[in-house]
């Protein structure tokens, strides 16, 4: 049974031209723009950065391109290319999902506070963020960055 404290967000894929990607996905599998306050808020804290969401079967897609604000990210890009960088969740008690993160061997590698629209609804977001890196806890390749 899923926790109802914890919601998947979304699968984040950093590209070097997210739009275009979005678009493929939306013409080829009819996938739909969504959460465009949350893509209008990262390029607005961050810019230079390129962001898109998609919904497809309904997974959330975020389609990003990291400038220098996000370096480990722009580096894996250009050293990687297109790929899954991270997957993110929402959760009603951060601090303890953040420390069991780490009790299981996941390293914190940013912090950061948040003030942007949930995914999953019109209200706001406001909080702390983490990015842990937790690759082999859930299976990504061992050079994937974080769960964000």
């Amino acid at each position: 049974m899923s926790d109802p404290n914890t919601v998947f967000l979304h699968v984040e894929v950093v590209h070097p031209r997210p739009y275009e990607a979005a678009a493929f996905m939306e013409e080829l599998f009819s996938a739909t723009r969504v959460e465009v306050n949350i893509s209008s808020y990262v390029e607005r804290i961050l810019p230079g950065t390129e962001c898109v969401h998609v919904d497809l079967g309904g997974v959330t897609l975020q389609f990003i391109k990291p400038t220098s604000a996000l370096p480990t990210w722009q580096e894996e890009l250009e050293r990687r290319g297109p790929h899954v960088h991270n997957i993110s969740l929402q959760a009603r008690d951060i601090e303890a999902l953040r420390e069991r993160l780490i009790q299981y061997g996941g390293q914190q590698t940013y912090q950061t506070e948040i003030n942007a629209r949930s995914a999953n609804s019109d209200r706001m977001s406001r909080g702390s963020a983490y990015l842990i890196d937790a690759p082999a806890q859930v299976g990504l390749p061992a050079d994937n960055r974080a769960i964000q």
